[in-house]
């Protein structure tokens, strides 16, 4: 019987070819549901309000990892597909002198390396936990990533963390809180942002299709202030090389961890994994961070200043070989989505 790829409620080269990409037009209609590519949602004013009441310290602390199970083996790439495009990418945004952050060294590091905290420095506090409610009821756990925009108000995540996938419907309750450091007290050092729109793929929505497991969250502002222009935002890169070596980050919650640090791995990329559906093989790499590190950004190119460049994300593990993390390669797929709400009026 084949052992079931767990979805998880979870050295720097330089990019070349960076272009910053031209703004588009949207043209969506009301529900911001666009044809077969892209699904979304809005979210009421209301709606919002109450999901931010909703998150009591308690309830974030009792929230499990989204870890939903789904057939098959690894399948290795026979051919490394080559870039669809010419690379693309969004430049970083650093707000002052936030500090670059202490890190693990440089090196491979398959076992996650605790954070030290404070979360203040870059690129540690673009890195956060999101706080959702399924369809189904219950509360769960995902990591995500600040990026900047021009809309400055983006989220990064997994597609599990905003959908529950085939035969799903969008998360409710959905928030993110920026540099979460906590053990049952919900510290939340730079508030907590609500959900304006939610985006996915539809090959996610509609197929729960792995190579496709894209998320991206429009956030309200804060106090009156858009995200990015609190804190800063990493860039985003689109149809690199898949030879990188990557910082993945995020806030594993299943055992032997406890949800409440921000943990980094840092690896090469080791193979490419093909799981059934359309779109680019996924990546393979050292890492053994669990549930709960879902969505956390795989960061290239991290500059002086500590902010780096998103260039993939903690997806899904396989329960045989735990000591490895999956996610999407950023081709065009993830370009799309990208190019659909950048430009989302907040």
């Amino acid at each position: 019987m084949r052992p079931p790829a767990q979805i998880l409620g979870a050295a720097v080269l330089a990019v070349t070819s960076v272009l910053v990409l031209a703004p588009v037009a949207l043209g969506q209609s009301a529900d911001r549901t666009v044809g077969a590519d892209l699904r979304a949602a809005p979210v009421q004013p209301a709606d919002s309000l109450k999901a931010q009441e909703y998150w009591t310290a308690e309830r974030m602390a009792s929230a499990k990892p989204a870890d939903d199970l789904v057939a098959g083996l690894p399948q290795p790439s026979r051919k490394e597909p080559e870039p669809a495009g010419p690379t693309q990418s969004m430049p970083p945004a650093a707000i002052g002198d936030a500090g670059k952050a202490d890190q693990p060294s440089a090196i491979t590091i398959s076992a996650a390396v605790a954070v030290p905290r404070p979360y203040t420095n870059y690129p540690d506090r673009l890195n956060g936990k999101v706080f959702f409610t399924k369809a189904g009821g219950g509360n769960f756990v995902c990591s995500g990533t600040v990026v900047n925009s021009e809309n400055k108000s983006i989220v990064w995540t997994a597609g599990h963390c905003v959908h529950g996938g085939r035969g799903g419907s969008f998360h409710t309750n959905w928030t993110f809180v920026p540099a979460y450091s906590s053990s049952s007290n919900g510290e939340r050092p730079y508030g907590t942002r609500t959900a304006r729109e939610l985006w996915t793929r539809g090959e996610w929505a509609s197929n729960s299709n792995l190579r496709q497991d894209f998320g991206a969250v429009v956030v309200n502002r804060l106090n009156g202030t858009r995200l990015v222009d609190q804190l800063g935002g990493n860039g985003i890169t689109f149809n690199a090389s898949r030879s990188q070596s990557w910082a993945a980050f995020g806030y594993p919650a299943a055992a032997p961890f406890s949800g409440y640090l921000q943990n980094r791995c840092n690896s090469g990329r080791v193979a490419d994994d093909s799981p059934s559906g359309s779109g680019p093989a996924t990546i393979k790499i050292n890492c053994d961070m669990t549930g709960g590190a879902s969505g956390g950004g795989w960061l290239i190119n991290i500059q002086s200043s500590g902010v780096g460049y998103v260039n993939g994300l903690n997806s899904y593990k396989y329960s045989n070989s735990t000591a490895y993390m999956y996610g999407p390669y950023f081709g065009n797929e993830g370009l799309n989505l990208f190019n659909a709400v950048r430009n989302i009026a907040v």
